[in-house]
């Protein structure tokens, strides 16, 4: 690879990541390749390609490197890994077009179907959602003393079961437990949308990336809209070919995040 062929990747990595006059990874680089001229002074040519092999190497890690101090310290190259989500999908606003279940007249009651999604509708165990769903369910082996379970349910069509709590005094909102077996974080339907100003932390369960957001869409006559709500949370990570989510809805103080990743380390 020549002078001319590392300049043009540079050029062409910078103007995708940045603009122009933010970052300009070239004359550091062209430094370190200039410590030493490629000329055989000494020792035979072998030496020499080693050397320049050395020099290039050097110069590639340097590179890394301005690339990390990039993202991690410049304002640019945060918002930049804001938008390298692996479990979220970023919009491209916070407000969705009107959605055509909006649109849908309400069902009359006592004519509805079960709703998976709903904890009203979950009565089944975990071993009969299990047996339906045709693969093994993981449980919290640890849940705060506040919380109790409610039911489990299972949308069929997605293979998603759906795990519910509910807070003792109150018997309202709680938590609810996610999982999908998954042959790729692409075909994840737990990977659902957030908002353009979603602020997504990345945190670690058992050693498995996850990644963490407070914030919902909240439903409005011209379309969801999102917005950051500490009464709203959420944890997604994958592990062993499952893709899992904790959602909390409640109190700020009722589950911490730290609360939230015990539970996911404590599934079993």
């Amino acid at each position: 690879m020549n002078e001319s062929q590392i300049r043009s990747i540079l050029r062409d990595l910078s103007e995708h990541k940045a603009p122009g006059a933010a970052i300009d990874l070239w004359p550091a680089l062209q430094s370190r390749l200039q410590t030493g001229e490629f000329a055989e002074t000494r020792g035979t040519r072998m030496n020499t390609r080693r050397k320049f092999s050395l020099r290039l190497a050097a110069a590639i890690a340097l590179v890394v490197l301005l690339f990390a101090a990039f993202f991690a310290l410049t304002p640019q190259g945060r918002a930049l890994a804001q938008e390298a989500l692996q479990f979220f999908t970023r919009a491209e606003s916070d407000q969705l077009p009107l959605q055509d279940w909006q649109l849908t007249p309400a069902p009359t009651p006592g004519t509805s179907t079960p709703d998976p999604a709903s904890i009203l509708d979950a009565t089944a165990s975990v071993q009969e959602v299990e047996q339906i769903a045709g693969f093994d369910v993981l449980v919290p082996s640890w849940i705060p003393d506040s919380l109790q379970f409610v039911g489990a349910t299972l949308e069929e069509d997605k293979s998603i079961v759906r795990i519910f709590y509910q807070y003792v005094e109150t018997n309202t909102n709680g938590l609810a437990l996610r999982q999908q077996p998954i042959p790729v974080s692409e075909d994840c339907e737990l990977c659902e949308m957030v908002g353009a100003s979603a602020e997504v932390q990345t945190v670690s369960i058992l050693g498995n990336a996850g990644e963490y957001v407070e914030g919902v869409w909240k439903l409005t006559d011209q379309g969801p809209i999102w917005e950051s709500d500490p009464y709203m949370k959420t944890l997604r990570w994958q592990a062993n070919g499952m893709a899992f989510e904790l959602g909390f809805m409640g109190p700020p103080d009722g589950l911490s995040l730290e609360d939230l990743i015990e539970i996911a380390e404590s599934l079993q």
